[in-house]
């Protein structure tokens, strides 16, 4: 296929800029599944493009350089597509960030599952060092796209000396619902706070709820698995202690995201007027326009409740809190004022304790949260419902959706 150069020289910006732009939509509670669906396609278009250039690994670094963003994704997933062996085993050998081998990752599980299943062995013939991310990079591509691992490699990756290979290896157990046959006891108890965490959580999806008070350091203190903890323990408790929980981090000097984030995920429509009352915070006033919207179901754009402001009074986004997060700068302002008149108008509709959604949290609620809430709906959804229901897979709602 021949493209005028000037379209070309776009497309080597475009196609990894696609995946930059994904990537920051799937964490977002400002997009919906139908919303990642769009930035599916359009990342897939400008990717079958590129396969028609026939482009050889070193024709198309010199076009789109690792240094860029969406780079390793873009090189990645053209050697996948085109079962190009010597790409696929040159590429690790080019990595030198952290960055590049999350994007090696999000390559590995955003495509087919038979290329991975071709990958994997090809991954595995590096040596020393680079044996050992390739594995990782393996572990975490099955898990993401919830794909079970044979019992030989489970095994070496659960003896495993390294702490980040352990980790993914049982957060891959977990989120699959793979029988081990295996005690958690040793792992529960591991001296690395990530392994310890994610044994913890797949012994509680494989139904011993009763370890879920293990997960009680997580949700005292300024940790960076706060939020994943939350998601496992809210659905597990009944309203008065998730009510017990909500209070305990409000009246703590954990930041103020946390406290939005633990009344959303908890769904307490009791704790509205709270989230309301932050949302007069210049700082954090995203933030309660989000965990009014997780619990209620409102869209803060679409119905209203984002009032027209000038730029000059528009809140700063920047922050030095360490749970600062990136989309937070492209979340809707919500109006202190509507946020009361809208909660006024509609309160005696919520008759339940708890929300998801605007729908009450039970079971029936899950799907049609994972079909059309936004990302924070979903990822509460998707723990929720696997806790529910032993014979589902914990949805991610990071893949594919078309």
């Amino acid at each position: 296929m021949s493209l005028a150069p000037v379209i070309q020289k776009q497309l080597f910006r475009d196609a990894p800029f696609a995946w930059v732009m994904r990537n920051k939509a799937v964490v977002s509670s400002r997009y919906r599944r139908d919303d990642i669906a769009f930035f599916d396609r359009r990342m897939e278009n400008y990717l079958c493009l590129l396969v028609q250039l026939d482009l050889s690994l070193d024709d198309g670094l010199q076009r789109i350089p690792l240094d860029d963003w969406g780079s390793v994704f873009v090189h990645t997933w053209l050697a996948l597509e085109q079962s190009d062996d010597a790409a696929l085993l040159r590429l690790p050998t080019l990595f030198t960030t952290p960055t590049h081998w999350e994007e090696c990752i999000a390559a590995l599980s955003y495509h087919s599952p038979d290329a991975l299943n071709w990958a994997l062995p090809l991954l595995g013939k590096h040596e020393a060092g680079l044996a050992d991310s390739c594995f990782h990079a393996s572990l975490a591509a099955l898990g993401n796209q919830r794909m079970c691992i044979n019992r030989e490699a489970l095994e070496h990756a659960l003896r495993s000396d390294n702490v980040r290979t352990l980790a993914t290896a049982l957060a891959l157990v977990g989120d699959t619902r793979m029988n081990m046959n295996a005690n958690m006891d040793n792992w529960c108890r591991h001296s690395d706070v990530s392994v310890r965490f994610h044994a913890i959580r797949t012994a509680v999806l494989s139904g011993e709820t009763a370890r879920c008070r293990e997960l009680g350091e997580y949700i005292v203190e300024d940790n960076p698995l706060f939020v994943e903890a939350l998601l496992l323990l809210m659905p597990l408790y009944s309203a008065d202690e998730a009510s017990r929980v909500v209070h305990e981090i409000n009246q703590s000097t954990l930041s103020p995201r946390i406290k939005l984030w633990t009344m959303a995920i908890s769904g307490l429509v009791k704790h509205i007027p709270d989230i309301i009352a932050w949302s007069q915070v210049p700082e954090y006033c995203r933030l309660a326009g989000e965990a009014f919207a997780c619990i209620t179901g409102v869209d803060i754009e679409e119905d209203d409740l984002s009032p027209l402001l000038e730029d000059s009074d528009l809140p700063v986004a920047k922050s030095t809190d360490s749970w600062y997060r990136d989309y937070e700068a492209d979340l809707p302002v919500p109006g202190v004022d509507e946020l009361r008149v809208w909660w006024a108008e509609h309160q005696h509709y919520f008759t339940a304790e708890r929300y998801l959604m605007g729908l009450e949290f039970r079971s029936s609620t899950f799907d049609t949260v994972l079909n059309n809430g936004n990302q924070l709906q979903r990822r509460i959804a998707a723990v929720a419902r696997a806790l529910n229901d032993k014979t589902q897979v914990v949805f991610n709602v990071k893949q594919r959706a078309c």
